[in-house]
């Protein structure tokens, strides 16, 4: 499993931890990777990742860009439960990844997302309803498969593909500094 968020108050890592600690013992072969560029939880959450006996199913890896996407090819689920936004770039990445997901219904996530057609919704703040909602991802291989088909497709047709437009881009500011130059050079 993969948090791609940062340890915050409003991202919710520590219901993660305690979710995934609660399966843990029927999963021993699952592994949960934080991936974070950090945040003032950390200490909080190492300290109940210790707690919690899970530290041997457990890493934190400070999460740079570049490595994105070896973190994302890494995991089998994403989990996002934070109640602070709904489409976090982490998550169309997971999803664009071909990854099933638990998610909180955050405000526009069913844009994105819906239960039982590539996630599993999980009221915000319920470690027993995160766990039910990992564990069934876990056991099911096939409809992990289901879910990250669907997510992938969700994702690539929702969201441009970034070629195009970074060409359109630098055309624009290439020509408009060669509009400078000129004018600077007749001004001269």
């Amino acid at each position: 499993m993969l948090s791609l968020r940062n340890f915050r108050p409003y991202t919710y890592v520590d219901i993660l931890v305690e979710a995934f600690a609660r399966i843990a013992p029927d999963f021993p072969q699952a592994r949960l990777l934080l991936c974070a560029r950090g945040g003032p939880e950390r200490p909080r959450i190492e300290k109940l990742i210790d707690e919690l006996g899970i530290r041997n199913q457990t890493r934190i890896e400070r999460a740079e860009v570049e490595d994105l996407p070896r973190y994302v090819a890494s995991a089998d689920i994403a989990v996002t439960i934070a109640d602070s936004d709904s489409t976090p770039a982490s998550l169309t990445e997971a999803m664009a990844s071909h990854l099933p997901v638990v998610a909180a219904p955050t405000w526009s996530i069913d844009e994105w997302l819906e239960n039982g057609n590539g996630a599993e919704i999980v009221p915000i703040k319920d470690i027993g309803q995160t766990a039910s909602a990992i564990a069934k991802l876990l056991a099911d291989p096939e409809l992990r498969e289901r879910y990250g088909e669907r997510n992938e497709h969700t994702a690539r047709s929702k969201l441009p593909r970034p070629g195009p437009l970074l060409e359109n881009l630098y055309r624009e500011l290439i020509d408009e500094h060669s509009a400078k130059t000129k004018s600077l050079k007749n001004s001269l």
